[in-house]
Formats: C-alpha cells, structure tokens, sequence
C-alpha cells in the first residue's frame, strides 16, 4: 500500500514536471526561438539543483559491497527487465509520434504545449492519484496489465485518425489526453512493481538496474 502511494508521489512529481516542462518548452519555441526556450529550461534546471544541493543524505555502512556481478546472474531480475523493456516499448513509441502526429493535423507548437500544460498535467495528475489508490488494493502487475488493456482502444483509434485526413481535432485531442492518463498510471503500477521486484538486501541497486532498463528504452524510442 505505501509503495503505491509512493509511486504517485515520486512518478507524479517527475511525470508532471515533464508534462508542465515539455508542454513550456513548446510554448516558448513557438512564441520566442529555440534558443530562449532551451536557455530557459536550463535556468530551470539550475534552479532545481539548488534544494538537492543543500540535502545532505545520511551515511550508510554495509558489511558488504554489493556487486553488479551477483546482480547479472539473478534470474528473477533478467525476467523484471525483459518485462520493464517489453511493457515500456509501445508506450515510449507511441508517446514518442504524438508530436508529429498533431503537428500533421494542423496543431501549431505554442497550441499542443497548451494542450500538454493545461490538459494532460491535469488528467495525468488525476490518473496518478487514482492508481495510487488503487494500488492500494490490488497487485501492481494487476493493475498493469489493466492499463495494457486500455491502452488497446486508444492506439487503434490513434491508427484510424492518422489515415483520416480530416479528422476532427477535438477528438484526436481527446484521445491524446486519454492517452497521458494511461501512461501516468502505468508509470506509478510498473514501478511499483519494480519495486517489489527488487531484494531486500539491495533494493537500491537492484532498482537502479531496473530503471536503467526502462531509460534504454526511452532512449531507443
């Protein structure tokens, strides 16, 4: 049940803050130029730095250092990132020709930015707090297999509109929506799932093998 709620709180945050950050970003290059929006984002950044620069975490001591050579060989970590890579593709694919798929419909940056601050931060905050709840309740893999499900519609419908020369931009924004939402959620259930995937004697360096797993694929999308 924590897990849950953590997951929302750790993948709502930094799901939100790309949404907010990217949809600016857009915003920003349509009203000024590439490079006041990418100056922009780096003051930000900057900026960001300044809070964990100040925390100083607490120090730890093992009686043994962990090595990634114990972790390769650990067969139950291989299946968790042949799992995270697999679920994680068509998301990251999909996610990824959004952008030139409104663009091709007409949509300037400025208005698919407004579209990404003020419709997806909203849905995807909601779909984070709701699956946290219901992580409460049911087995993250559950609830990941449910978000593939869903996610089924929406692609299908997505392929139907990209062969639709006039198709009406309200509902492919609709669907664009819906489509954040799902992703949010099936952000805060796969990591939760990582997170029970992991041991409890390493559970940092078995995550961390994990999430590398997913940013691969994000890299590769």
């Amino acid at each position: 049940g924590h897990r849950g709620w953590g997951n929302a709180m750790q993948i709502g945050g930094g799901f939100l803050g790309a949404v907010l950050g990217g949809g600016a970003f857009l915003i920003l290059i349509d009203y000024a130029s590439w490079s006041v929006a990418v100056l922009t984002m780096a003051l930000v950044a900057a900026l960001a730095l300044v809070v964990p620069a100040r925390l100083q975490p607490a120090s730890r001591v093992r009686d043994a250092s962990p090595t990634t050579a114990g972790i390769a060989w650990r067969r139950a970590l291989f299946v968790g990132v042949g799992v995270v890579m697999v679920y994680q593709l068509g998301l990251r694919l999909t996610q990824a020709m959004t952008l030139p798929f409104f663009i091709d419909h007409g949509l300037s940056l400025g208005e698919l930015g407004q579209v990404n601050v003020f419709g997806s931060s909203v849905v995807s905050l909601v779909a984070v707090l709701l699956t946290g709840w219901v992580l409460t309740r049911y087995r993250p893999v559950a609830v990941m297999l449910v978000t593939i499900v869903l996610q089924l519609p929406i692609f299908a419908a997505l392929v139907g509109l990209s062969q639709w020369a006039e198709a009406p931009l309200h509902v492919a924004i609709a669907l664009m929506l819906i489509q954040a939402g799902i992703f949010a959620a099936s952000f805060v259930a796969l990591y939760t799932a990582m997170m029970a995937w992991c041991r409890v004697d390493l559970p940092g360096l078995d995550f961390a093998v994990l999430q590398s797993a997913d940013t691969a694929v994000a890299m590769l999308a």
